[in-house]
């Protein structure tokens, strides 16, 4: 085994058998010990542990691979995060320029960016999250449950379904049953037709 190498501001005592501080007024909670496993470098506090993954260890310092960046935490540990060269949305960058959708999500014609699936796909409407539909102008969700995913149009301000003696077939367009017309003063309203 590889002897331990400490953090900066701390030094190795071979009777403790540990980094200790050589600052007298040094956190008790921020004693760390690095040492080498294999081919990454763990640093220890307490029960805190993190790994320099995606790198090497050089001079005690977590050095990154191409196509990742270091990061220290607040104790004192280190990794290497991949880098991308914009911000990856619904994703986690997972490599040089690679995002990896999350949960619900997929690519669509862009590497940095995943868009919601909503399956059965929105009728009318637009997925917003992951099955999750929002309505166009105009229309509104279903009342039957069963068909969240469909937007049915809206005709008038109540709820949604003014039509009297008639059905909503688009926004605020009314069609009349049989044996009914629209009133000439209101486009919601159909009243019995009238015979020649």
């Amino acid at each position: 085994m590889c002897e331990p190498i400490c953090r900066v501001n701390f030094i190795w005592n071979d009777s403790l058998s540990e980094c200790i501080s050589n600052i007298n007024e040094a956190d008790e909670k921020t004693r760390n010990i690095l040492f080498f496993e294999s081919t990454s470098i763990t640093a220890i506090n307490n029960d805190y542990e993190s790994v320099c993954n995606n790198g090497y260890i050089e001079n005690g310092y977590c050095k990154c691979d191409n196509g990742f960046h270091s990061v220290t935490d607040l104790v004192g540990g280190f990794s290497c995060e991949s880098d991308c060269d914009e911000d990856c949305h619904n994703a986690i960058c997972t490599g040089i320029n690679e995002c990896t959708c999350l949960e619900g999500f997929q690519h669509n014609n862009t590497i940095f960016e995943c868009f919601p699936i909503c399956k059965p796909e929105c009728i009318n409407g637009f997925c917003v999250s992951p099955n999750q539909c929002e309505c166009y102008d105009g229309f509104q969700h279903s009342y039957n449950e069963s068909v969240q995913h469909v937007c049915e149009p809206r005709c008038g301000d109540n709820d949604g379904d003014d039509c009297i003696n008639g059905t909503c077939i688009s926004p605020n367009v009314c069609k009349c049953f049989d044996g009914f017309d629209l009133s000439g003063t209101d486009i919601f309203n159909c009243v019995p037709s009238q015979d020649s």
